[in-house]
């Protein structure tokens, strides 16, 4: 769960990187005690803002005020999009909806047929069965959303909306420069052809576990090393390790065709070699 500190931090990265659109989203954000004053703070931070949500603080006249409260300070500068689709209960849209329509908001309420930017995207599902991005089109390749990226509630960027493929954090980036970053990593995607969304959350989702756990201890050990002052070795670790998790996420490396048990032993190679730059950066600084 998003903190009302991570929230500054973010909205500080927003400002510094000229973020100008942002979507506000979880889970449901609304069962965040402090929705209030995170959304007050990102919402000052960018240009337009768009909060997605299931509608069920409709019940709540507490929510309701403070949502009259957001719209008095910030007017015209984000909108309310209520889901409506076979992932949530529905049951307090129709309620949602006639509070928003009668105070004047800026809103919409989008269904399963709806996937224009407008739409719900359900975060994390769109692999499923049943949608166009478990079967023949990229979220990422919509030429609107070519230039989003996520960030989730610890302030990681993932280059995925639907949060795979993580290669920054916000803290890296609070003074700006994030735009380098963001073009840099994103040029490994661009000659790999990636059929579906499916392709890269299978691979994100069934990575066998123990590497899951091994990458997760490199990400640590380099972000450690980085507060330490080790920026410029961290950065080239990082995009060695997600050059290669790319490339192997759609089964080939260039026009070599590479192998599971192939990617183990080159990711177990960088992990080495971070180890031992970790041991010596560690006893440098010490």
């Amino acid at each position: 769960m998003m903190t009302f500190e991570m929230a500054q931090d973010i909205a500080t990265f927003v400002k510094n990187n000229d973020v100008v659109y942002l979507n506000l989203m979880g889970g449901e954000f609304f069962c965040n005690p402090d929705w209030y004053r995170i959304f007050r703070v990102l919402i000052e931070a960018t240009t337009f803002a768009r909060i997605v949500s299931n509608g069920d603080w409709a019940n709540s006249n507490t929510v309701k005020a403070q949502l009259l409260k957001l719209k008095d300070e910030f007017e015209g500068k984000f909108k309310i999009s209520i889901s409506k689709d076979k992932w949530h209960t529905n049951a307090n849209v129709e309620k949602a909806e006639e509070f928003l329509k009668e105070k004047n908001f800026l809103y919409n309420v989008a269904g399963d047929g709806d996937m224009t930017e407008n739409s719900i995207v359900p975060v994390g599902r769109a692999f499923l069965s049943g949608t166009m991005y478990s079967m023949f089109q990229c979220f990422c390749h919509e030429p609107d959303k070519k230039y989003a990226f996520l960030i989730d509630e610890d302030g990681d960027i993932f280059k995925c909306e639907f949060g795979h493929f993580a290669y920054s954090n916000v803290h890296e980036y609070m003074d700006g420069g994030f735009d380098a970053r963001f073009k840099e990593y994103n040029q490994a995607f661009y000659k790999v052809f990636i059929p579906n969304c499916a392709t890269c959350a299978r691979y994100c989702t069934f990575l066998p576990q123990e590497k899951k756990e091994e990458y997760g201890r490199i990400n640590q050990m380099l972000r450690e090393a980085y507060v330490k002052g080790a920026t410029e070795f961290c950065r080239t670790i990082w995009a060695q390790i997600h050059v290669e998790i790319t490339k192997n996420c759609v089964g080939h490396y260039d026009d070599e065709n590479i192998s599971m048990a192939t990617y183990a032993n080159k990711l177990n190679s960088l992990a080495n070699f971070c180890y031992e730059q970790y041991h010596e950066i560690n006893e440098d600084n010490d």
